[in-house]
């Protein structure tokens, strides 16, 4: 069988079976070419009938056999050489989640939900139950965790956040891309030294669900671009810009003064992007 697919999320075809065989013409990016790739789906993988339900689950999720400390909230911890999530009740656990569970904001959708559900409240307690039952631990990122996390039992969540897009919608000289906010360069401002300052007013929104014990952690930004050259897209930034500053800086620091952007290394790109995300998550984090 072959079909034809744009995008990325293989493993979601529903096309038939034909043991592994199945083949998708698919593109991973707009303008590249085609290729054909082996695919198999849910129904073509005879081992699953031979897994067992979940059991032996704490009320979080996490597995009640196999405990570390409970401190009341989600933290990690590294056991026996492994880092794992766990849960307030100690228990390791297992995320799996799944994103965008929200209602659809179309007056046919409205009109369905409000057949089906006839309020929010009942929506999440019912989609809470769905997800349990189906294997989910997690409403994960794009959630309408407001409703879902007053819910009697609710699912473990993420809020999403965008510190880095709010600051840019304040700076400005961002545009709108497919998804993401775009950057001029793909040059994002963590080192505008005004960053920082924004951030911690950004942050404050934070203290809501401080003390909820549901909550698992927190998106800080969403699919932002620092691609393989970013030093010298840096450096090709206006005259006066912090990032271009920052970025001269540092060529100057490993190359000399006199440094030109002929002499920038594989290393030194690797290097100017170690810099720049430890800036990022230094501040975010913080």
């Amino acid at each position: 069988m072959r079909t034809r697919v744009f995008g990325i999320t293989l493993g979601l075809l529903l096309v038939a079976a034909r043991s592994f065989a199945a083949e998708v013409d698919a593109a991973t990016k707009p303008g590249e070419a085609w290729k054909r790739f082996e695919t198999r789906t849910l129904s073509e993988v005879d081992s699953l009938a031979s897994l067992a339900p979940d059991a032996g689950l704490d009320r979080f999720g996490g597995l009640s056999d196999r405990k570390a400390k409970a401190t009341g909230f989600f933290r990690v911890e590294k056991i026996d050489g492994r880092w794992w999530l766990v849960d307030p009740n100690g228990g390791l656990f297992i995320h799996r989640g799944l994103a965008t569970v929200r209602s659809v904001d179309a007056p046919k959708a409205q009109a369905a939900f409000d057949a089906k559900f006839g309020s929010l409240s009942n929506w999440a307690a019912q989609t809470s139950s769905f997800l349990r039952e189906h294997g989910f631990t997690s409403a994960s990122g794009w959630s309408d965790v407001d409703s879902l996390r007053h819910a009697v039992q609710p699912p473990v969540y993420a809020r999403m956040w965008s510190f880095m897009a709010n600051y840019a919608r304040k700076r400005g000289g961002t545009f709108q891309q497919p998804g993401h906010m775009g950057y001029s360069n793909d040059c994002i401002f963590v080192f505008d030294p005004e960053f920082e300052t924004v951030c911690d007013e950004y942050a404050k929104q934070l203290t809501e669900t401080k003390d909820d014990p549901w909550l698992i952690g927190h998106f800080s930004d969403n699919e932002m671009p620092l691609p393989a050259e970013a030093l010298r897209n840096y450096l090709k930034l206006p005259v006066g810009d912090p990032g271009r500053q920052a970025a001269a800086k540092f060529l100057q620091a490993r190359h000399g003064a006199d440094a030109t952007l002929a002499q920038i290394t594989t290393a030194d790109e690797a290097a100017f992007q170690e810099l720049a995300v430890g800036r990022y998550f230094e501040v975010v984090s913080r």
